[in-house]
């Protein structure tokens, strides 16, 4: 028996077939600030956070590995979170997105979508159903956002209702600290913002501060502070000042 014959065995082909294993990604990283956007959406959470959502958006820029989550109710709000997102981003960079790269959930095939994507003149780059290797730059993005949620709730016990301020806390950090993906030990916050990032104010999530009150909102012989809790690492370095706080122990 030749070995053509032996090669073509329909039955072998029935009840063998298999997918061929993805090579590791050689695809060449985008030459440019926009050139190319990974968006992916992941979700429902068993539990709403405490302003009611299930799911959230990312979107990360290719050139600088810089991440952005939008927590959402629906996915239908996939295409005002991306507005915002372009609108802040390209004001941010003075560049335009060239290409939006996701998977080919309903989500991302409306078409308000389509017609915005057209009307900025961004690619629409989908993925071949039922192959998330191909979006792999979201996909692994959203494993590490929630290895890093699961991994800050337990640690400090907190219940699960507080996965959306866990999920913006684990994006702020990723931001902050090296990859692989970029040259010379850089940052994703030190290509999009053009600085090395101050990383002096973070602290444990879930763990107890003290705020400061503004004085117009206190008499002679309130407290001049309040208690709270630790989440949102990006709005407590913003919105507040700390004055101190207390790490759990061995934090």
């Amino acid at each position: 028996v030749c070995k053509s014959s032996l090669s073509q065995c329909e039955a072998c082909i029935y009840g063998k077939s298999h997918r061929i294993p993805f090579e590791k990604s050689k695809a060449k990283r985008a030459s440019g600030l926009l050139d190319l956007v990974h968006s992916d959406v992941c979700g429902p959470m068993q539990v709403p956070s405490m302003g009611g959502s299930r799911y959230f958006v990312s979107f990360t820029d290719d050139y600088s590995k810089w991440s952005e989550v939008f927590c959402m109710k629906t996915k239908s709000d996939v295409l005002d979170c991306f507005k915002i997102w372009q609108k802040r981003a390209e004001r941010h960079t003075g560049c335009r997105i060239r290409a939006l790269r996701s998977d080919d959930g309903g989500e991302y095939l409306s078409r308000a979508f389509k017609d915005h994507l057209m009307e900025h003149g961004i690619t629409h780059q989908l993925t071949v159903p039922y192959t998330p290797q191909q979006n792999g730059t979201a996909e692994r993005l959203n494993r590490t956002l929630l290895n890093s949620t699961r991994s800050m709730l337990k640690h400090m016990n907190c219940d699960k209702l507080f996965w959306a301020e866990a999920v913006n806390t684990a994006c702020y950090i990723k931001n902050r600290v090296t990859t692989t993906g970029l040259p010379n030990n850089t940052t994703p916050h030190e290509i999009w913002n053009g600085k090395k990032p101050d990383v002096g104010h973070l602290r444990v999530f879930g763990s107890k501060c003290w705020y400061t009150i503004p004085k117009e909102s206190v008499k002679k012989l309130d407290d001049r502070t309040s208690d709270a809790i630790i989440g949102r690492i990006s709005e407590v370095h913003e919105r507040i000042q700390i004055v101190g706080h207390r790490c759990p122990e061995g934090g």
